[in-house]
C-alpha cells in the first residue's frame, strides 16, 4: 500500500549531469520517510534512464516511469495524473461522503 503525505513530482530529460545531485538533494530532506519521489524519464537519450533505475533500487520511495519525449508540460501532466490516480480522492460541491475505506487504486473497499 502506498502511503506517502508528500509526492515530488520530476520530469528529467538527458539530465546525466546533474539528475544524481538533484535527486540526493530531494532526498536529503528531513523527514523523508513522509515523501515519495516519483520521476518521469521523458525520452532521454542519454544515461538518464540507467541513473534513475539505480537509484530505484537504492531506494524504496522513489519510483521511475520512462516514457517517450513529450516535453515538459506534457510531461508534468502525465505525472500529475500518475500521482493523481494514486493519491487523491476529490469531493464536489454538496456530495455528500458516506465513511468508506479507500484502497490505493481509488476503489471502494466495503
Amino acid at each position: 500500500m502506498v502511503d506517502y503525505r508528500v509526492a515530488v513530482l520530476l520530469s528529467a530529460y538527458n539530465g546525466e549531469k546533474y539528475i544524481k545531485a538533484q535527486i540526493e538533494s530531494i532526498l536529503g530532506q528531513d523527514d523523508i520517510e513522509y515523501l515519495t519521489l516519483i520521476v518521469r524519464n521523458d525520452g532521454s537519450t542519454d544515461s538518464t534512464l540507467q541513473i534513475l533505475q539505480d537509484i530505484r533500487e537504492a531506494n524504496s520511495n522513489v519510483e521511475v516511469i520512462d516514457g517517450p519525449n513529450i516535453g515538459l508540460v506534457a510531461s508534468f501532466f502525465e505525472l500529475l495524473e500518475y500521482a493523481a490516480k494514486r493519491a487523491l480522492q476529490l469531493s464536489g460541491k454538496f456530495i455528500p461522503w458516506r465513511v468508506v475505506t479507500i484502497s490505493t487504486d481509488g476503489k471502494i473497499l466495503d
